[in-house]
């Protein structure tokens, strides 16, 4: 009766989810019993992979080997096809909450350095100074956030067996791609509008900030059994932090190695700028600087690290209804 339930072709949501409750009582009572009685129906291709997808919802299943088994290439492409639609519409989700989580980082990044240029001996920067480097950091966190967000997101959905690596390649990839894709935007747009040529970020930054972020995600949400996990209280605070200390570290040393992040980007496009008034030299007066010195920098992009992996990390740990 399970089996001819398992073997069943209806493709609605509520015949899927009977077949596969029907896969995961036959795990239950024994997956390699089920897996012969499967191998002696033709066409059963649809349901091993759902034998395959279940095996992780059911702490004492066994494995469910594709290779080499019949009907094993048929049902790796359904496996695979089903895990992308599903990974699809977790991700459409999840990296928008957790890019705006790290644009609001971006934000209180901007609302600080602002207040703190505005404030430091002999700045020449307005009170309008803060709403602007407010508005682009919120586009910076916003941006940079997608990129890796997604690609968590992505990994999260669709791997099981080796989720944290998954994870990592993903996070890393999609921090690669928007990067890449930033640093040519922005150097265009300085470029061919304001006739501006300076050095920025880009790829190289968003691969080890993106693989920071997702090394620290992964640590602190490993699961058994594959899956997205949804950690809370203390457990989101804990990933949160891990995060954030990873990025921070990460940036720091990106920074110490001449790498451009945000507000050094700020800073080289303001001095480019013929009477700009945001540059971040002034910052150097708090810490005893004649100018955005090394030490300065090193601070400015430590702050920058830590609060776009701790934004992201939240937004991305965030559930319906939660806050």
């Amino acid at each position: 009766m399970l089996i001819k339930r398992l073997l069943g072709t209806g493709e609605g949501p509520e015949s899927l989810e009977d077949r596969r409750d029907a896969a995961q009582q036959l795990h239950a009572l024994g997956t390699d019993l089920a897996l012969a009685g499967l191998a002696a129906r033709p066409g059963h291709a649809d349901a091993l992979a759902l034998m395959r997808d279940t095996r992780w919802d059911v702490p004492e299943a066994g494995p469910v080997p594709l290779w080499g088994q019949p009907e094993g290439l048929p049902a790796a492409v359904r496996l695979v096809r089903w895990r992308a639609r599903e990974a699809l519409r977790v991700t459409r989700r999840r990296w928008a909450q957790a890019a705006g989580g790290a644009a609001c980082a971006g934000a209180v990044a901007g609302l600080a350095g602002g207040a703190l240029l505005a404030l430091a001996p002999a700045s020449r920067a307005p009170a309008t100074a803060i709403p602007v480097l407010m508005a682009l950091g919120a586009v910076a966190g916003f941006a940079g956030a997608a990129g890796v967000a997604a690609g968590i997101a992505a990994a999260e959905a669709v791997a099981r067996s080796r989720r944290s690596s998954a994870i990592l390649a993903g996070g890393s990839l999609g921090g690669l791609i928007i990067g890449g894709l930033l640093q040519a935007l922005v150097g265009w747009t300085l470029d061919s509008v304001f006739g501006l040529r300076v050095s920025l970020g880009g790829p190289l930054e968003g691969l080890c900030l993106g693989g920071a972020v997702a090394a620290g995600y992964a640590a602190t949400t490993s699961l058994r059994e594959g899956g997205i996990a949804a950690p809370s209280g203390r457990a989101r605070w804990r990933t949160a932090a891990s995060c954030a200390a990873a990025a921070g570290t990460t940036a720091i040393l990106l920074s110490l190695t001449g790498a451009p992040l945000v507000g050094g980007t700020i800073n080289a496009v303001a001095q480019a700028s013929a009477g700009s008034q945001v540059a971040l030299t002034p910052l150097g007066g708090w810490l005893g600087e004649p100018a955005f010195g090394p030490l300065t920098r090193t601070l400015v992009a430590a702050a920058e690290g830590t609060l776009f992996g701790f934004g992201l990390a939240w937004g991305l740990t965030r559930r319906p209804g939660r806050a």
